[in-house]
């Protein structure tokens, strides 16, 4: 039992371990929630303490663990991100997350009806988020508009979601507590509840979020719920009653009438997804998003459709319980820039999504063209780029595929490096090839380009397995696992255990890591090997550092506050592309302001580009003028870096890259510069 005399004050300005409490921002049932400052990174953070009451019964205070638990191991873009939980020095509890500025789904249909594509564009970004969950046993269990919030964006911009309050989420096989939701226990909210919830039922799983989704959904179509009235009421019509259909409902007083929306198709996705029984239901989350957008395509101009929502993923095999539905996975890849240190010294550090160049002059055999390896078919490129300048580009790229083995890993570097999914097919192709240095880098490019619901790339994956050993197989296995499939994760464990390097050994507990398969404990003791053995590529190293720093490692924050107080500029640099790739503005700042005097004073070519590429990395358009200098330096190595950097801003929708200044290179005399230069050129967006 705690001291009362320990009890913390929760106002404005109090200090709780890493946090310093700014502003209250609201109240829930459970617990109340304060914007809060990191006292060293300067990031503002939502605070969320578990009220007294609940905090003394173990029961909740274990659910309350669980729900940061459980959304740090989906680590969805659609799902509200948690850095930290812990306990007060009274024994209450808090967790802090991401700080999200918007409305909920609630006061936005409130102020005015949906419109098809703003329905559209949401339900199937909720999908995506829960499809991420029900793969790893996760069900919300609370799903309601009030936990769905619609972040602030440009005007014109389409809408973002990110959905909270995993609070009474259900953890599937989960020992370290026992039950947490037993049955008989009612859990949720009456209007969204499924019957089986009513009903106390011990097997709920995901089957249960699908039912509330059609819940939202049949309220934004129509502007009503299914059902209405008072807690036992909505009970009692969730288990016996059925609903009219959307159709019939939107015609009755205060209902939506919708002169486009094709009721015909619509009205069937929303009553499956509202069936009584579970088994009678959409089964998972992918085949009731592509039934969904399949309705309401129709229903929608053209031009509003977008074609960049987040896909809902394939199937996993560790997905399907004997009497439970499919789940499925989603990537959990995020691009980041953080510190690596040794020995007080400070790198910039790039994601496995969008790894260094550095990578793609590393030595690999050569060897005679592959010509029975047929490149996929010529890319049209994005409108408004000159033909014949496509017909250059794609005629360098089908070269670098048809050339040796050091062409074509180039390709897959390059592709890697800009993250377009525009070569989406030429990586299956690539994962296909005879060369294992090859197949590693195509790997990679998947894991960059790739989604979860990319069931041919998943599949070439699976067949480039099986003919890989060794680093190759751990990297193949690495994608595939951030691809969202959850069942290679022991496969890729054991690969770690038989690898005779502590290279690869890291590379398999990095990206177990950051699946949230393995404790920051586990990883810190991997960098720790591989450095003790040395011959550890520069960016794997950083890149496990990364996810230490995301963890908010306490030794690595005190390297990088000791790196910007050092005087050295170099030190100060790389600590600013840190700084930038983790969204603290001084890191931009800071690079533009040394990145003059590394180009001056850079000790290696390489180090040349780094401000610049950093700066594109983090989607700083300030980084143009210093890459369209770099393209023409007399480096081989900073001209390929600057293309594939301006390739990247366009792909991110920041700065298209000027095809005056990336078509000259694509007769530059190296040519992995130039197929850096086509990948740019032809990865665009339209």
């Amino acid at each position: 039992m705690a001291d009362p005399s320990s009890a913390v004050v929760l106002e404005p300005g109090t200090v709780i371990g890493k946090y310093r409490l700014t502003t209250k921002l609201g109240e829930g049932g459970m617990g109340v929630v304060f914007v809060a400052v990191h006292e060293k990174l300067g990031r503002e953070v939502a605070f969320k303490v578990l009220k007294k009451e609940f905090a003394s019964t173990e029961e909740v205070a274990v659910r309350f663990q669980h729900e940061a638990e459980a959304v740090t191991r989906i680590g969805h873009q659609n799902i509200v991100a948690v850095y930290d939980f812990g306990r007060l020095p009274d024994g209450g509890l808090y967790y802090v997350m991401e700080k999200v500025q918007g409305e909920t789904l609630t006061r936005r249909m409130r102020q005015m009806p949906l419109s098809e594509s703003e329905i559209r564009d949401i339900f199937l970004q909720l999908l995506s988020a829960l499809a991420a969950a029900h793969n790893l046993g996760i069900v919300h269990r609370d799903l309601k508009p009030d936990n769905i919030i619609l972040v602030d964006r440009p005007p014109g911009e389409r809408p973002l979601i990110k959905l909270l309050d995993f609070g009474v989420a259900k953890v599937r096989d989960d020992q370290r507590a026992g039950p947490l939701t037993t049955a008989g226990a009612l859990l949720g909210t009456p209007k969204y509840m499924a019957p089986e919830q009513v009903k106390g039922a011990q097997a709920v799983d995901g089957r249960a979020d699908i039912y509330a989704v059609g819940v939202m959904l049949y309220e934004a179509l129509c502007g009503r719920a299914p059902f209405e009235g008072k807690m036992m009421q909505l009970l009692m019509a969730h288990v016996g009653q059925e609903p009219d259909p959307p159709s019939v409902r939107a015609q009755q007083p205060g209902g939506i009438l919708r002169e486009r929306i094709q009721w015909e198709l619509i009205d069937p996705v929303t009553m499956k997804a509202l069936a009584k029984d579970p088994d009678q239901r959409y089964q998972d989350c992918r085949s009731f998003a592509e039934a969904l957008d399949a309705a309401l395509r129709p229903s929608i101009p053209e031009q509003t459709v977008s074609a960049a929502l987040p896909a809902v993923a394939a199937p996993t095999e560790a997905a399907r319980p004997t009497k439970q539905p499919r789940s499925w996975g989603l990537r959990v890849a995020t691009a980041l820039l953080v510190l690596g240190l040794s020995g007080g010294g400070v790198a910039i550090v790039r994601a496995l999504r969008a790894p260094s160049p550095d990578e793609v002059l590393s030595k690999v055999t050569v060897e005679a063209p592959a010509e029975n390896k047929a490149p996929p078919a010529a890319i049209q490129g994005p409108r408004g780029l000159p033909e014949a300048m496509v017909a250059r580009a794609n005629q360098v790229i089908d070269q670098a595929q048809g050339g040796g083995s050091e062409a074509r890993k180039s390709v897959m570097e390059a592709v890697e490096a800009v993250r377009s999914r525009r070569f989406l097919p030429r990586v299956t192709t690539a994962l296909a090839d005879d060369n294992p240095a090859v197949r590693r880098a195509a790997a990679q490019a998947a894991l960059a380009v790739g989604k979860a619901g990319d069931a041919e790339l998943l599949a070439a994956l699976r067949e480039a397995a099986a003919r890989s050993t060794g680093a190759v197989a751990v990297e193949i296995a690495a994608a595939r696992l951030g691809l969202g499939e959850a069942a290679v994760a022991e496969e890729l464990a054991a690969l770690a255990r038989r690898a005779a390097d502590a290279s690869t050994r890291l590379r398999a507990a990095l990206a177990l890591s950051q699946a949230g398969r393995l404790p920051a404990a586990q990883l810190r003791a991997a960098v720790a090997a591989a450095d003790k053995a040395g011959g550890t590529r520069p960016e794997l190293r950083r890149a496990a550092l990364a996810r230490l720093t995301l963890l908010e490692d306490p030794t690595i924050l005190k390297q990088i506050k000791k790196a910007l107080a050092s005087g050295d500029p170099e030190l100060i640099l790389e600590a600013a592309a840190v700084l930038a790739r983790a969204g603290d503005e001084r890191g931009p700042d800071l690079l533009l302001q040394h990145a003059a005097a590394a180009r001056e004073d850079a000790a290696t070519e390489r180090s040349k580009a780094d401000p610049a590429v950093a700066l594109a990395h983090a989607g700083d358009v300030r980084a143009v003028p210093l890459l369209l200098t770099l393209l023409k330096d007399p480096s081989e190595r900073a001209r390929a870096r600057a293309a594939a950097a301006l390739g990247l801003l366009g792909v991110l929708g920041k700065a298209r890259p000027d095809p005056q200044a990336l078509g000259p290179l694509l007769e530059d005399p190296k040519p992995r510069v130039q197929v850096a230069a086509a990948v740019a050129l032809l990865g665009q967006p339209d």
